[in-house]
């Protein structure tokens, strides 16, 4: 009774017909989202203004967003919003969307643990926790998490089977065989793969590369592209004696550099493993062709152990990691394309290690040093077996950061985390 009253008074009437209008107010400080009510109708927040402050604010944030309406759905799903999303996150240098990530193997399975990038930078010691409903929690065996791009992760299970995966949405697509075609008997392992989004069509594509024999027993090389747009591999290409992506290489993985998966390639020539030629080779996701790129005259100059090379990459850049006597040098190659481009980014003496008895470093093995990133103070940020250190350039020194319970480092990799869909790009 008391109720049809109620409804019945014109002033309760409009008071519940306001207070229903009235709804939150989002604010983003130190990229944690506060939700203040009862301050404004949504009406009065113009659309430009919810554009902007959605691509600041933390997946997990945006993916329940999406219940607050169909149009909110729509908004946060859309390509523009994935691709702002993404640049927000990859231009913000305090790094809040940032996170280091590696896998760790047991008798019978496999952990994937990720430790917030600010949180490593600025806290005394970082806390590691465990990233769920990952492709490889389904399988025995080792794999491969380092290949990441636009917040995709192409993973490598097993000797030939590949995942793609989004742990902030916590998507995953396994992928087709991609010996479809191609007697499996024959088949032997996959030498090398790289995975990158090909800006002609904006098209997620990993690229393969295996060995296979025939009866006789003679290996040849064949390779395929995988598209996530047509959810398929392409064509078989066969690459013979002579051609960039025949020779051995260090890495099965490619460093992604300039929008190409990268290598360094060599052929032995004696018995003791000595290296005749070495290259740096590129496979090129738009044309779907390969290419060698130029190598740095210094390197052939200097004392370096040629056998040690590694690729890396520096502010999107490809860079070279040359092993020497005393010391190791990182060179850049600043533009992509120009002859002889490369310069010395940096040269590390193994003495600043050794001197800093902080860093419970007496023998470094510089083969297992992993550049992660470049800071926006010049710092250097390396992983080194199960330690993480940060090289200041201007004091020729090393310092170390520490992440409870995180396992190898050595595997590590930046990961950042978006909006990118696996069901279309």
């Amino acid at each position: 009774m008391l109720n049809k009253l109620n409804n019945r008074n014109p002033r309760i009437k409009e008071k519940k017909k306001q207070e229903n209008k009235t709804l939150a107010v989002f604010i983003v400080r130190d990229n944690n989202l506060k939700i203040i009510p009862q301050l404004s109708e949504m009406a009065e927040i113009p659309e430009e203004i919810i554009i902007e402050i959605l691509p600041k604010l933390p997946v997990k944030s945006l993916l329940r967003f999406k219940c607050v309406s169909k149009s909110w759905r729509s908004l946060i799903s859309s390509k523009h919003m994935v691709k702002a999303h993404l640049k927000e996150s990859t231009e913000n240098k305090t790094f809040p969307h940032h996170s280091i990530v590696s896998a760790t193997w047991g008798p019978s399975t496999c952990a994937v643990k990720s430790c917030p990038l600010y949180a490593l930078l600025t806290e005394r010691t970082a806390l590691a926790s465990p990233l769920i409903n990952h492709p490889t929690a389904r399988i025995i065996g080792e794999s491969n998490i380092s290949a990441s791009c636009n917040g995709l992760i192409c993973i490598m299970i097993g000797p030939y089977r590949f995942s793609l995966w989004n742990p902030a949405t916590r998507e995953s697509k396994d992928l087709p065989h991609f010996l479809t075609g191609v007697e499996r008997s024959l088949f032997t392992y996959v030498r090398r793969y790289g995975f990158a989004f090909a800006e002609i069509n904006g098209d997620y594509k990993v690229f393969a590369l295996f060995h296979v024999h025939d009866v006789t027993c003679k290996f040849f090389i064949v390779g395929k592209v995988y598209s996530l747009n047509s959810d398929s591999w392409g064509g078989t290409m066969t690459y013979s004696n002579g051609s960039p992506s025949f020779d051995d290489t260090f890495h099965k993985l490619g460093t992604f550099a300039s929008g190409k998966p990268h290598w360094i390639s060599d052929k032995i020539s004696d018995k003791n493993g000595t290296m005749s030629e070495w290259k740096i080779v590129y496979f090129d996701f738009n044309s779907e062709t390969t290419g060698v790129v130029e190598k740095p005259s210094c390197v052939e100059k200097d004392s370096y152990n040629i056998r040690n090379l590694r690729l890396g990459v520096v502010d999107e850049c490809l860079c070279l990691f040359c092993v020497g006597t005393n010391r190791f040098d990182i060179w850049v190659r600043n533009k992509y394309g120009a002859e002889d481009s490369w310069g010395r980014f940096l040269n590390v003496s193994y003495a600043s290690i050794y001197c800093n008895p902080l860093l419970r470093i007496s023998s470094l093995n510089p083969s297992l040093l992993t550049l992660l990133l470049v800071l926006p103070n010049g710092e250097v940020l390396f992983a080194y077996v199960s330690k993480f250190l940060i090289y200041n350039r201007e004091d020729n020194r090393f310092r170390e950061c520490c992440i409870y319970d995180f396992g190898n480092a050595y595997q590590a990799g930046v990961y950042v985390e978006s909006l990118a869909s696996l069901n279309s790009t």
